[in-house]
């Protein structure tokens, strides 16, 4: 595949075909990852290749963020665990240009990934048996996908190129707008997996615009569609489904 349309094809995959990912494929991910660049050669990498169900079972109840857990960990038929020994201050960046690899080498052998950074690296440590002196940048799920999201909007190649200095542009307010739409697909996410609860529901204090993001949004909320009446009942099926399939934001997560 010509590499301009591979980087353009891979997009963050959070619901898989239930079949498994043969072993030769899992193994040229890893083989892509450990030709990336590392400071100085240092190649402080690891990967733990998970396909167990049980395994992936505890690893997926590691892996959240403000209480909000991720299924595509459990559902996924396997998932890569990035190790790196500290050996330099910067090996923590050296396995994500590895993860990088993995990804786009995925995307061309017709698999589907989903990078994932919240969880508890101390639990992922214990669950895996992994030595002092590693940590874990990150979990890549891979899998046959069962649906591939369409291309998000991307920011205009003309409003991030700076020549020669920044000139004084800051981050706008687009790019808070778009973090705080992240946040609520993932929270509708998590209201459409679970079931309705009889009863009205007790009245919560709604987080206040910018909270997440250390008030760097408008004071003035963001408008949010209303959820849909079968938003909390059960997604049918074996597989884990995004409230937005048609309109993905292919965040990592």
């Amino acid at each position: 595949m010509d590499f301009s349309q591979l980087v353009k094809q891979r997009r963050s995959v959070r619901h898989y075909e239930i079949r498994p990912v043969e072993e030769s494929l899992l193994r040229q991910l890893v083989e892509a990852a450990r030709w990336a660049p590392s400071a100085l050669n240092m190649q402080p990498w690891e990967f733990i290749i998970v396909t167990d169900p049980e395994i992936k079972r505890q690893l997926g109840d590691t892996a959240a963020i403000l209480g909000i857990k991720w299924p595509h960990v459990k559902a996924a038929p396997a998932v890569i665990v990035i190790c790196a020994k500290k050996t330099s201050t910067y090996a923590r960046d050296d396995c994500l240009l590895a993860a990088q690899n993995i990804m786009l080498q995925a995307t061309d052998l017709g698999l589907g990934t989903c990078y994932v950074g919240g969880f508890s690296q101390d639990a992922v440590r214990a669950l895996l048996s992994i030595p002092e002196g590693y940590i874990v940048p990150g979990l890549i799920t891979v899998g046959y996908p069962a649906n591939v999201p369409p291309a998000p909007d991307k920011r205009p190649l003309t409003e991030i190129i700076h020549t020669n200095t920044f000139k004084g542009r800051g981050v706008g307010l687009s790019a808070h707008k778009r973090a705080w739409q992240a946040f609520w697909k993932i929270v509708r996410g998590k209201a459409a997996g679970r079931p309705a609860k009889a009863g009205p529901e007790p009245e919560t204090e709604a987080l206040p615009p910018g909270a997440l993001l250390g008030g760097a949004l408008s004071s003035k909320p963001l408008e949010e569609e209303s959820l849909p009446p079968d938003a909390l009942l059960e997604p049918p099926g074996d597989l884990w489904r995004h409230p937005d399939e048609s309109d993905d934001d292919d965040t990592t997560a």
